[in-house]
């Protein structure tokens, strides 16, 4: 990669104050700086500065004129390696070009496969009492949004499922009380209970929905 030569045509403006806005931009003094962190010839570089290039222009100073225009222009480090900041060039065009895409949520579990989980948490943290804080809910699905999960839930009030308020909110942390399910009056839904014959609500210290 002696003269970093590649396809792209060269700039209709790539002309000696670009070079120098570059130059500026990455603390670099002279030609031959530039040339070294290009890893191109210095004439190369001195052609383009005195706007006398034919043909097409280094590889990584057309990178560089472009990560300058779209202000992704990496910083040279003190100690990048041979290839350190090329490689930090290319990448920073790359996801410019490419912007990844931010995975969609977890698909929030309905009907039996949320009843199944209830009932799991359940034996798992209340010893089977039937009466699962939604906190535990929430945590063990911290990835699905809150709404989600809120919506899935009283789609099952009906159909197996019960939701309860809390009478005794100072047995719970501030962000567990606030992991309820808000209500327009009263205190939010805070018990899942899995209508399977279990013990009443009233012997449970709970409300019914």
């Amino acid at each position: 990669m002696t003269d970093c030569s590649c396809r792209y045509s060269a700039p209709q403006d790539a002309s000696g104050p670009r070079l120098k806005a570059l130059r500026r931009q990455l603390g670099l003094s002279s030609q031959a700086q530039l040339a070294d962190l290009l890893a191109c010839s210095r004439v190369s570089v001195a052609r383009w500065e005195s706007h006398g290039l034919a043909g097409e222009p280094p590889l990584l100073l057309r990178a560089a004129l472009l990560a300058l225009e779209a202000g992704i222009l990496p910083q040279p480090t003190a100690t990048p390696g041979r290839w350190g900041w090329a490689a930090a060039l290319l990448t920073a065009l790359h996801q410019h070009e490419h912007p990844s895409t931010p995975p969609a949520p977890p698909a929030c579990p309905t009907g039996d496969r949320l009843r199944a989980l209830i009932r799991q948490l359940d034996q798992e943290h209340t010893g089977g009492r039937n009466r699962l804080p939604i906190f535990v809910l929430r945590a063990a699905l911290p990835a699905v949004p809150r709404q989600d999960l809120d919506h899935a839930l009283y789609g099952l009030v009906g159909h197996g499922l019960r939701l309860s308020t809390l009478q005794e909110a100072h047995l719970y942390t501030t962000a567990q009380y606030a992991a309820g399910i808000p209500t327009a009056m009263g205190g939010p839904k805070f018990f899942l209970v899995l209508e399977e014959g279990h013990a009443t609500a009233a012997s449970r210290g709970e409300t019914a929905a």
